[in-house]
């Protein structure tokens, strides 16, 4: 009996395990591969709304300024924009993989100063 337990509680386990995996992996883009860059970014949410690069994850994100809270992500998966400083207006975007790279500007939406061609790429040097 003792092992019937064993064997039910492993079961459960792994059954509840691949369900959290299945559902949190749900919300991830991963049809942008084919994308080209700009397919992949977001707009501003409201009129509240600002665009801004979270240096954490290297995403776009729409941050309500009355709010104080973000309210969009862009979660194009291996797409990444690179801060040459945080100070500069550019940025290099593009995906990681596929490449497709591009030098990019945000003001209220995202303008593409650049298109790299194949296998090309400008990504920032350390700065701090």
């Amino acid at each position: 009996m003792k092992s019937f337990k064993s064997i039910s509680f492993i079961f459960s386990f792994i059954f509840a395990l691949l369900l959290c995996l299945s559902l949190t992996s749900c919300n991830i883009d991963t049809s942008d591969n084919d994308k080209s860059p700009q397919d992949v970014y977001i707009d501003p949410v409201s009129s509240d709304s600002i665009l801004l690069v979270d240096r954490f994850s290297q995403k776009l994100v729409s941050y309500n300024t009355k709010k104080y809270t973000v309210e969009k992500r862009m979660n194009a998966l291996n797409h990444m924009i690179y801060e040459f400083s945080p100070l500069a207006r550019y940025m290099t975007s593009g995906h990681s993989i596929n490449f497709g790279f591009e030098i990019i500007s945000i003001d209220s939406v995202v303008h593409t100063v650049y298109s790299m061609k194949p296998n090309e790429g400008i990504f920032p040097l350390a700065y701090y």
